[in-house]
């Protein structure tokens, strides 16, 4: 007879996928768009059955219309998406620089153990 260990992850709280952010001296913060396809288009970033973009903040996370806030990232961060555990996870990173301007990278593609 033996011991097995579980190695089922828990499918029933978020798991955090840290992301590494570069930081410069120009930036003033930086989040995340992610979502999944099962619940739209992947350009849609929907983490939800809600055709709103979830994006990084609040408690979990927010959705884009609710005009989330940014999280501080001048000398780099780390940012926790909330993802569900079993899915293919889509995120883009958003930096804002002082000047208020905005540019996003390229779609990534997680797979959520």
């Amino acid at each position: 007879m033996y011991d097995a260990i579980s190695t089922t992850p828990d499918r029933t709280n978020f798991a955090a996928e840290p992301i590494q952010v570069t930081g410069t001296m120009n930036l003033d913060g930086a989040r995340i768009r992610f979502g999944y396809a099962e619940n739209g288009t992947v350009s849609g970033y929907y983490c939800t059955p809600r055709q709103d973009a979830c994006i990084t903040g609040g408690s979990p996370y927010s959705f884009q219309s609710e005009n989330p806030g940014w999280q501080p990232c001048t000398g780099g961060c780390t940012i926790a998406i909330p993802a569900i555990p079993g899915r293919v996870l889509y995120y883009v990173v958003e930096q804002r620089d002082k000047a208020g301007n905005v540019t996003s990278g390229d779609t990534q593609i997680i797979v959520v153990p």
